[in-house]
């Protein structure tokens, strides 16, 4: 009767491990998932940036010829355009990697105070506890990268728009 006692101890022991592994795997995903979501915004940044630039240059250089097309209206309207979606990629890039405060799993100072303080504290009772921080940790950070991922997302929609309607111009002041 003892070793089945013994037995069941060990397999809650090794589920409590298992169900651990798979939240801690869950907690670095979410972490993988926010640096994924921070090299998007700085590359749009990035690109939207560039595109500025491009688009100051190209209207500086055929200014001219912008000016004098009978388009005159429809390209400046296309600049105008583009420029406020190029303005409102970069707002929505900068909002999406603004600094947040992110849940971390074990904070070191509780992790201290908290586990190894308490001696009458099992090995599974202490994993247990962490493990139910790091639930807790993972959904709250979800909320934030589920934000920040509808930020990003909307940047790029924006620098997309912002490029068709650059590339609109350059065919409106060049092939028509």
């Amino acid at each position: 009767m003892g070793t089945d006692s013994g037995n069941y101890s060990n397999n809650l022991n090794e589920k409590d491990k298992y169900i651990y592994e798979l939240v801690f795997s869950r907690f670095n995903l979410e972490w993988t998932r926010l640096n994924d979501l921070d090299s998007k915004a700085g590359n749009i940044i990035g690109f939207a940036s560039l595109i500025i630039a491009l688009e100051i240059n190209f209207i500086s250089e055929n200014f001219n010829k912008i000016q004098a097309d009978e388009t005159y209206i429809m390209n400046f309207y296309l600049i105008i355009a583009s420029v406020v979606f190029l303005i409102w990629s970069l707002c929505l890039g900068f909002a999406s990697s603004s600094i947040k405060k992110w849940k971390v799993v074990p904070e070191t100072n509780h992790l201290i105070t908290s586990y190894a303080a308490q001696e009458d504290k099992s090995y599974i009772e202490t994993l247990v506890q962490v493990t139910k921080e790091l639930n807790f940790a993972i959904e709250e950070n979800k909320k934030k990268s589920e934000d920040k991922a509808l930020y990003v997302n909307y940047s790029q929609i924006c620098l997309e728009l912002a490029v068709f309607l650059f590339i609109l111009l350059f065919i409106f002041v060049f092939l028509i």
